[in-house]
């Protein structure tokens, strides 16, 4: 894993077909709100699921991102805990995405 990010190689996850760096510094901001109208006019779609460890590989690389300060990365791994204390090993690229911009909305 590249130091403070997910790494994906070719095809191990169908909508990644080239080489993807999932970094937890470098997110879109993007509302609920916005989601779920563009789910209602049928523009955003879920593609496929992230293998279970994704959970895991995320906050090692929240924790190893020097770009990041210490409350980010807080706020960041609080929400990672609570997927993992919700029992929801297995989440959606859409899922994932939405609970992290979700957390950066708060801010």
């Amino acid at each position: 894993m590249a130091e403070g990010c997910v790494c994906y190689a070719p095809g191990v996850v169908s909508c990644f077909p080239k080489k993807t760096h999932i970094d937890p510094n470098n997110l879109v901001h993007l509302s609920h709100i916005k989601i779920f109208q563009d789910g209602a006019k049928g523009t955003f779609k879920i593609v496929t699921t992230l293998p279970e460890e994704f959970v895991n590989q995320l906050e090692v690389a929240v924790r190893a991102n020097i770009r990041m300060t210490p409350r980010e990365q807080a706020k960041l791994i609080g929400g990672i805990r609570k997927i993992q204390a919700a029992g929801k090993s297995k989440k959606t690229v859409a899922a994932y995405m939405s609970h992290i911009w979700r957390l950066w909305d708060s801010q």
